[in-house]
């Protein structure tokens, strides 16, 4: 290589400049620059030139712009995307990018251009490229106007089991090859955009699979972008964000320690406008409306209800769809690109309140933020059964208190418990709430019966979070009145048999001999049981506590005279992953219902992470 040749590197109109031989590493330093965001979307010129002596041999001309996506903790401690060392709520349409006259071919750059500019007019900052890779155009585009995008790796192969955390599909080493050298294709492609601020390797659970290696993968080859491993598809708890999916209306993940929670999907809300669908028939949407005032209506209300949380803890929300595809007709575009079905000035000033500055929030309200279910057996009256619905998919037995809809069912009238009035107290402490009501699961009967158990085929929920979500923290938290001593009996617990050990995943209720036990099965599959060093001695509420951190699962008691640590126990990497559901009133041993329970419950609390004892319901001052 000849010794006389040299780099110089120029930008921002030769304000910054920087030379050196070809062979070696240049560093251009950019004193004072100004970040690139949605709102100051700042691009810099930026020119390679190569010399031999003073003949100018070659000379490319390129941009970049300056900015950064983390993760962070905000003002009230929730974990959030960070864009440029800020909390930047990130909201836009899922844009598939299909054309009637070119499916995947957009017919000229300036209609690429022009769906982008619809979106910015109509005050999104975000777009989510869904399973396709758009020409560097696209992204030019992006990277002008000012939109952040997350970009999703093409679907293939066969589609995962869906929805169920922890559950993928093998692939051949021939199409787990292909998968790799497409997937590294498109980071090295797309790795210098300036928009571009997460990968997406998974969407949903379409061709799923080695979740945990490819999302590592992604995080190695791009440290400096985050990663959504599937975005409302199977989650295996690694990646940046805790991404589900959610129609018609707005939904979110519960607050996490260390992801971020985002809404991948919502919306989809369906208007067919005659002379502007791609067919007369089958026309599709979650929800179908026969004006655009009747669409427009739904619309902003669901932007209303996203800003409470937002507030809370959500980082970014996605709306299903820029433009109508084929038979789905939920775009805010019809497929021609002709009509757009909302007023954009409405539509952008209600997107104004959800970039609003985050207020601080109460601590009932952070400790909220991460509780995915609670059980308060308040609805009904003494002595009646809960209801039970066998053949009603609408009814439920217990109402869950979080928002999240994991609601609690009783299978039929033969095992449904009865409700109570006896309580341990008329006010719940920490969020001073009247306690009237309890579960009474006290009757002796052969067999298990009178349990409880979250269903995700009737409850609602789109995606069920609770059933299959990948705890590495948790507190889990109830009230108990002993009425049967000296057997085996689960007060809560889950079903299910992931590994070969007769446990199911999660256990807690009292040994023969009247001593607390929580027993779960952590990632490894191994069993970790904590058991309390002192027995339950008397026929009082005691009230219980299981918190689970990064590396320890410890019981707390308190039967009146203050909390005592009945002990603890290693448990690594959260709990094992299963597809099992939560219960009330029994338990589950070698593959069969069992240990049913013989007391009454009340309070069942399920958070997120390991709470602080100030935020425990049972604690007082």
């Amino acid at each position: 290589m000849p010794s006389d040749l040299r780099v110089r590197l120029s930008a921002n109109g030769g304000v910054w400049q920087t030379a050196g031989p070809l062979d070696s590493l240049l560093i251009l330093d950019v004193p004072g620059f100004e970040a690139w965001s949605p709102t100051t979307p700042r691009l810099y010129d930026l020119v390679v030139e190569l010399w031999k002596g003073e003949e100018l041999l070659d000379r490319v001309e390129s941009y970049f712009g300056m900015r950064k996506i983390a993760l962070a903790k905000d003002r009230n401690g929730m974990t959030r995307m960070l864009l440029n060392n800020e909390p930047v709520f990130q909201f836009g349409p899922l844009d598939q990018g299909w054309w009637p006259d070119g499916l995947y071919t957009a017919p000229s750059d300036a209609a690429l251009k022009s769906d982008l500019e619809v979106t910015r007019q109509l005050g999104f900052n975000l777009v989510r490229k869904h399973v396709k890779v758009e020409p560097a155009r696209w992204y030019y585009h992006c990277d002008t106007l000012g939109l952040l995008v997350w970009q999703d790796m093409p679907s293939g192969d066969a589609n995962a089991r869906w929805p169920w955390d922890g559950t993928e599909n093998p692939r051949t080493p021939e199409a787990s090859q292909q998968f790799e050298q497409e997937l590294s294709t498109l980071l090295t492609q797309r790795g210098n955009d300036t928009c571009l601020v997460a990968w997406v390797p998974f969407n949903e659970a379409w061709g799923q699979f080695e979740t945990v290696r490819w999302t590592r993968f992604v995080e190695q080859r791009d440290p400096h972008r985050l990663v959504i491993s599937a975005s409302g598809g199977n989650d295996f708890g690694v990646g940046h964000i805790r991404d589900i999916h959610f129609y018609p209306q707005p939904e979110f993940p519960p607050a996490e320690l260390h992801r971020a929670a985002v809404l991948g999907e919502y919306g989809g809300l369906g208007l067919p406008l005659p002379g502007h669908t791609w067919q007369d028939q089958r026309r599709w949407g979650y929800r179908q409306f026969q004006t655009r005032e009747e669409l427009q209506e739904v619309y902003l209300r669901y932007i209303t209800a996203l800003r409470p949380m937002v507030e809370s803890h959500l980082s970014a929300a996605i709306y299903t769809q820029t433009s109508d595809v084929e038979i789905e007709v939920n775009g805010l575009l019809t497929y021609d690109r002709e009509v757009l079905k909302l007023d954009p000035a409405r539509i952008h000033a209600a997107h104004q309140a959800l970039y609003a500055p985050l207020r601080e929030l109460a601590s009932e309200e952070v400790t909220q933020a991460s509780v995915i279910a609670h059980w308060r057996f308040e609805e009904g009256q003494p002595g009646e059964l809960v209801p039970h619905d066998r053949g009603k998919p609408e009814g439920l037995a217990v109402r869950d208190d979080s928002g999240h809809r994991n609601h609690l069912y009783a299978y039929a009238e033969g095992n449904a418990p009865r409700l109570t009035a006896k309580v341990p107290a008329p006010t719940v402490p920490f969020r001073k709430l009247s306690n009237r009501g309890a579960l009474d699961d006290s009757l002796a009967a052969p067999g298990v019966t009178r349990d409880l158990y979250t269903d995700p085929g009737r409850s609602r929920t789109h995606m069920d979070m609770l059933t299959t979500f990948p705890f590495t923290g948790m507190t889990l938290e109830l009230s108990f009145q002993p009425v049967g001593m000296g057997r085996e009996q689960t007060l809560v617990g889950e079903d299910g048999q992931p590994t070969a050990a007769p446990e199911a995943p999660l256990q807690l209720g009292l040994r023969a001999d009247n001593r607390l036990e929580m027993a779960v099965i952590d990632r490894s599959g191994t069993v970790r049981r904590v058991i309390a060093r002192q027995a339950v001695s008397d026929t009082g509420w005691q009230h219980v506590v299981a918190t689970m951190d990064d590396e320890t699962l410890t019981l707390w008691r308190n039967s009146g005279e203050g909390w005592q640590q009945e002990g603890t126990t290693p448990c690594p990497g959260g709990l094992v992953l299963h597809d099992g559901t939560w219960t009330v009133g029994r338990g589950f041993h070698a593959g069969k219902l069992a240990r049913d329970a013989q007391a009454l419950i009340d309070e069942v609390r399920i958070s997120t992470r390991s709470l602080r004892r100030d935020e425990w319901l049972w604690n007082t001052p």
